[in-house]
């Protein structure tokens, strides 16, 4: 696990490079119907686990193991950072269809951020398995599972940004009450184990530390910082 830490810094060793991704997971099914049908909410996104993980550029593919719980209308959000020359990047569990989030995908020089989705009827322990289309770079991810999300449009507005100096980096993101906000940045060069959020921290990739996942609230602008 130092290995990939050392291998991500050392393809940028005198730059500071960070990236953020952030989307929002879209109210549950009976909160979008309120504005159809002016029906108060009676269900919101709740947060379910985290997990993260990091693995050497000789690697193949990344796994990462999370425990989802049981609670209704359930969804996965994956973060994922690699090389730019790792080419397309496919996500897997079970019997899970990931599609890569719109919007949210972001690269700096050769690394490149971006995030995949998936609604899931499947519970318990899971393994999700990351893998790029080129091997031999550094890879990282960190996944979030949530409840109580719309099932037919379980993300929306995906947005993305990035800079190369040692400033804080924000992002705001267009909600309403009900609604979940997420984001991950990624950084490398001198500084990259800060990596800090004024949302809830969710994960930081403790063999690349250098990655980090928050979650907010819906409250109409939120800003990830």
């Amino acid at each position: 696990m130092r290995r990939f830490h050392r291998s991500w810094r050392e393809q940028k060793a005198r730059r500071d490079e960070r990236w953020i991704v952030l989307l929002w997971l879209i109210e549950a099914l009976v909160l979008r119907r309120r504005a159809l049908f002016l029906w108060r909410p009676t269900m919101a996104v709740s947060f379910d686990a985290a997990a993260a993980g990091g693995v050497s550029p000789s690697v193949t593919n990344l796994t990462i193991n999370i425990t989802i719980g049981s609670s209704a209308n359930r969804a996965i959000l994956v973060m994922v950072a690699t090389d730019s020359a790792a080419g397309t990047t496919t996500v897997t569990n079970g019997t899970d269809t990931f599609s890569a989030i719109s919007g949210a995908d972001v690269t700096q020089g050769t690394i490149h951020l971006l995030a995949f989705g998936a609604i899931t009827s499947l519970t318990g322990a899971q393994t999700i398995t990351i893998t790029p289309q080129n091997t031999g770079h550094p890879l990282q991810a960190g996944v979030l599972t949530f409840s109580g999300v719309d099932q037919t449009t379980p993300f929306n507005n995906g947005n993305a940004t990035s800079n190369t100096g040692a400033s804080p980096i924000s992002l705001a993101v267009t909600s309403v009450n009900g609604d979940l906000t997420s984001s991950a940045i990624a950084q490398d060069g001198p500084g990259a184990g800060s990596v800090t959020t004024n949302q809830t921290s969710r994960y930081t990739n403790s063999a690349a530390a250098g990655l980090g996942g928050d979650t907010g609230p819906g409250t109409g602008n939120t800003t990830h910082t």
